[in-house]
């Protein structure tokens, strides 16, 4: 969430509520497909199964990278952002901290997601809890500095910078992870896991919607482009009063990315546990839980500062394995496939090439 304004300030905001709308429906109805193939498997099973069992097993050895290289960067960009989040509610030097919280945030996360998602679970129910009702004092508090003028200096031409915004919008709503772990929690109850994934990815697009708003209403354009330079701990410092929201913003902040870091590592561990037949004994869970946390970790100590682009790069990784795949697994599940399965297919695609053609320099980015 907190990567969303550095990466939308080039087309500022009536685009990016267009821009998230449109990738909310696509990853919305990606995660329905990846739901209706899983509840044909035994509750525990994970992608390796679901697509072993599908599409065979080169399309699995594919996905699986594809996923493992999707979760890693996504578990080292919430290394970096929780450690700068950190520094900067405790005015901490980032030079000399960041190694040993690095090493107690990967502790204590994965100490959770070892005892599993039921631990998990509540954790993550205390920690949306905190969200809300920071959430909720801290836009009140920006609500008092709020101008909406801001947003209405958007221009006709800003539009072309949503192209190379897509792939973090993407991985922002990227929720088709953790259905596996969902079906482990909730069982084969399709009434209760569809509607898990409908309000929550509902309340996702709304709370990015506030976010992007008082964001935007409270600073200029033009500071994205400076001396923000892509921080977390940044932007919360600019839209610090030096008082209470200032604080509000650290709590909300803290746990925005402490469920965030949950939610992937546990659907990594659920991911390796079952690629490696690891489910069968707590030893074996913990080999999976340290092959987990122990990389990343040690990246985002080496660099530090990578928040912003992993974000960005997971949107291309995440095309293939929860795009594409579930499209195809749908279609050779069920023998067909209706407009919306290769519409989200194609979204997914498209949303590719703009990450390639970004990289290639081919399209502005702010």
């Amino acid at each position: 969430m907190f990567a969303l304004p550095f990466v939308s300030a080039g087309m500022w905001m009536p685009y990016t509520a267009i821009a998230l709308l449109a990738v909310w429906w696509l990853s919305y109805r990606s995660a329905v497909l990846v739901l209706a193939t899983g509840l044909h498997f035994p509750v525990g099973a994970s992608f390796p199964t679901y697509v072993s069992s599908t599409l065979g097993r080169t399309w699995s050895a594919a996905t699986d990278l594809s996923i493992c290289a999707l979760l890693y960067t996504l578990l080292y960009a919430y290394f970096s952002g929780f450690g700068s989040v950190l520094t900067q509610a405790f005015a901490l030097q980032a030079q000399e901290s960041l190694p040993w919280l690095n090493a107690v945030l990967g502790v204590a996360v994965a100490a959770m997601v070892w005892l599993g998602a039921g631990a998990v679970g509540r954790l993550c129910g205390v920690l949306l809890t905190g969200m809300a009702m920071t959430f909720i004092a801290a836009v009140s508090g920006l609500l008092e500095h709020l101008q909406p003028a801001n947003w209405l200096t958007a221009e006709p031409g800003y539009a072309i910078y949503a192209l190379a915004a897509l792939p973090a919008y993407l991985t922002s709503f990227g929720f088709s992870p953790v259905i596996p772990s969902l079906i482990t929690l909730y069982g084969h109850n399709e009434q209760a896991l569809t509607r898990s994934v409908l309000w929550g990815s509902a309340v996702a697009l709304a709370v990015y919607l506030v976010w992007c708003a008082v964001v935007f209403g409270n600073l200029q354009r033009g500071s994205f482009a400076g001396e923000l330079n892509g921080s977390i701990g940044a932007l919360v410092q600019a839209l610090s009063d030096g008082g209470s929201l200032g604080r509000w913003l650290n709590i909300f902040s803290f746990c925005a990315v402490a469920s965030s870091f949950l939610a992937v590592g546990i659907s990594l561990a659920d991911f390796l546990a079952d690629r490696f037949a690891w489910r069968s004994s707590n030893a074996l869970r913990l080999r999976a839980v340290l092959l987990t946390f122990v990389p990343p970790g040690i990246l985002s100590t080496l660099f530090p500062q990578g928040f912003v682009a992993a974000i960005s790069l997971a949107g291309l990784i995440v095309v293939f394995g929860y795009f594409l795949v579930p499209a195809l697994m749908h279609k050779h599940r069920t023998g067909r496939a209706g407009a919306d399965v290769w519409l989200v297919a194609a979204g997914g695609v498209f949303v590719a090439l703009c990450h390639v053609l970004a990289m290639a320099g081919m399209l502005p980015v702010f």
